[in-house]
């Protein structure tokens, strides 16, 4: 059979479809949800996906691993893509917006990532009351603004599990790590990942943010090292990440956790470009992303601060 190569594919062929409206064509034949087409003037390249089932988002992430297409949480606030580069913007609101208690009693929370803040407030989860009431889940994880937590102190947050689609396609089941936490890491891509980001958590990078009380890196590297009492999470991890480190399938919150309101967008900790921790903060978060994202199936940065 006759081969072509991802620089063909996208070149096209006279009188061929585009190979833009061919992944879309793809993608539409495989997905259960709904493709929509977004018109922009500076960028035709680009269109919204409502998934209606998990095996969508997986679906989406494969071709556009193959077809060299960004995959973006929509949604976040101060959001933005690189207009060098097809975007297949992902809308889990419509459909994958579930939530539930773990059982009758359970102070634990099941919710999938279209789950809107406000019908968890609603629900008694009084602590999201600032909120935007609008935010999806996995909105609220990704975005900074809501997750500018001192240094090490990340257990706030109320996120105790997350199962993560990876860049290679393999979901991860994130949570407590340690010596008393004996669930296995659950896929190859992860037991690579977790001892690489160990050696990068005592790189001269990592240890002159974590010298510091504010944490300047993007992703929550600290995480890694909690504040003394609390127990070392790989979810946590994700806190705002932007949407950058992977696809986010569901959380498990703990309400007995949940330490909010945070900070807001004007109370971040302000640097020069000169200011030597924040460029090793820059340094440290580049090495973070590549090691979840070698091939930049996702956004790097999907968010404007």
């Amino acid at each position: 059979m006759h081969s072509v190569s991802r620089r063909a594919f996208f070149g096209g062929r006279r009188g061929s479809k585009s190979a833009w409206e061919t992944f879309c064509l793809q993608l539409e034949r495989r997905v259960e949800g709904t493709l929509q087409r977004i018109s922009n003037q500076q960028q035709s390249e680009q269109a919204r996906l409502l998934p209606k089932t998990a095996a969508d988002t997986h679906h989406a992430r494969d071709l556009c691993a193959a077809h060299g297409v960004c995959m973006a949480l929509d949604g976040v606030p101060d959001a933005h893509a690189d207009l060098d580069q097809p975007v297949l913007w992902v809308d889990p609101i419509a459909h994958l917006n579930s939530f539930q208690r773990l059982s009758a009693e359970s102070p634990q929370w099941f919710v999938q990532p279209g789950c809107l803040v406000g019908e968890l407030e609603a629900a008694g989860l009084s602590a999201f009351a600032q909120v935007p009431a609008n935010l999806s889940v996995a909105a609220w994880l990704a975005d900074r603004h809501h997750h500018y937590w001192p240094t090490g102190q990340t257990q706030g947050s109320g996120v105790v599990h997350a199962s993560l689609l990876m860049a290679d396609g393999s979901a991860a089941s994130l949570g407590p790590f340690g010596t008393g936490n004996t669930k296995p890491l659950n896929c190859a891509a992860l037991r690579k990942l977790v001892p690489e980001l160990f050696v990068l958590l005592a790189s001269p990078f990592a240890l002159s943010c974590l010298n510091r009380p504010e944490w300047l890196g993007r992703y929550r590297l600290d995480a890694l090292r909690p504040a003394d009492g609390a127990e070392l999470n790989l979810a946590h991890l994700l806190l705002g990440s932007g949407g950058d480190l992977g696809w986010v399938e569901w959380l498990v919150i703990d309400e007995r956790l949940l330490d909010l309101p945070l900070a807001g967008p004007n109370e971040f900790p302000l640097w020069t470009d000169d200011d030597s921790v924040a460029l090793q903060a820059s340094e440290m978060d580049a090495t973070l992303k590549t090691y979840f994202d070698p091939e930049g199936v996702f956004p790097h940065p999907s968010q404007d601060l």
